[in-house]
């Protein structure tokens, strides 16, 4: 799994990657506006457009080299 964690070993099971699992989080108003705004003119559902970002987000992570962080360089 390069670039991605997993978490089975913490937790004793692998889990299944397309099983859609429900979060709740809060936004600012502005951005729910504008993802319900979205959702009118596109006829996508909200999840999808968050699901769509999320990816973008993560793909852009992975891309990124990770800084290296203070205690990281000492030891190397």
């Amino acid at each position: 799994m390069h670039g991605e964690v997993d978490f089975s070993e913490l937790y004793g099971k692998r889990e299944d990657p397309e099983e859609l699992k429900e979060i709740k989080v809060m936004i600012p108003s502005t951005q729910h506006v504008k993802l319900h705004g979205y959702k009118v003119l596109t006829g996508k559902t909200i999840s999808s457009m968050v699901n769509e970002a999320l990816d973008l987000y993560f793909a852009r992570k992975t891309a990124e080299k990770p800084p290296i962080e203070e205690g990281a360089r000492a030891e190397a």
